[in-house]
């Protein structure tokens, strides 16, 4: 299940190092910051996947609509 994020992003998943997805490998967009498990990503390429891994806080573009980062002042 997709959650956060924008929903009219085309989602670019990397594997999330500090989530947890029950019984699936937690996932997150590095273009919105969105946050799913590898179910939701179509075709699972784990080489692609496991590329780049980021934090659920990570914002690497400026551009993630994320309630748990830090809001700056």
């Amino acid at each position: 299940m997709i959650r956060y994020g924008r929903k009219n992003c085309k989602h670019v998943w990397r594997y999330r190092k500090d989530g947890y997805e029950e019984y699936c490998s937690p996932v997150i967009c590095k273009e919105c910051g969105a946050f799913g498990c590898s179910c939701d990503v179509k075709p699972c390429n784990n080489t692609e996947l496991f590329s780049e891994e980021f934090n659920s806080n990570a914002n690497i573009n400026g551009k993630w609509k994320n309630p748990y980062m830090k809001k700056e002042k």
